[in-house]
C-alpha cells in the first residue's frame, strides 16, 4: 500500500492445488520505525479471514513461520 488506509480484515489464501501447507503464520504492520504483530494464526488453506482491531496502516507483512512443505500464497488482500 502506498497510502495510509483504515483496515480491519486481512484475507489470505493458499494455492491448495499443492495442498494445505502453512501451519503457523503472523501478520505485522509497520509503525514507529518497527514491525508490530497484529495477528497470529495457524492454517490458512483455501481462505483465511483474519479479523483485526481497526487501525490505520500503510505496510502489512505476512511471515510464514512453519510449513509442511513449500507454501504458495495465492491471495493477500487487506480491507
Amino acid at each position: 500500500m502506498k497510502e495510509v488506509r483504515s483496515i480491519d480484515k486481512i484475507v489470505l489464501a493458499e494455492n491448495i492445488a499443492t495442498g494445505q501447507q502453512v501451519e503457523k503464520f503472523s501478520l505485522y504492520y509497520f509503525y514507529d520505525k518497527r514491525w508490530h504483530r497484529i495477528y497470529k494464526g495457524t492454517t490458512i488453506g483455501r481462505k483465511k479471514i483474519c479479523i483485526i482491531s481497526p487501525m490505520e496502516a500503510r505496510r502489512i507483512k505476512l511471515v510464514i513461520e512453519k510449513t509442511r512443505e513449500f507454501a504458495t500464497i495465492s491471495e493477500f488482500k487487506v480491507y
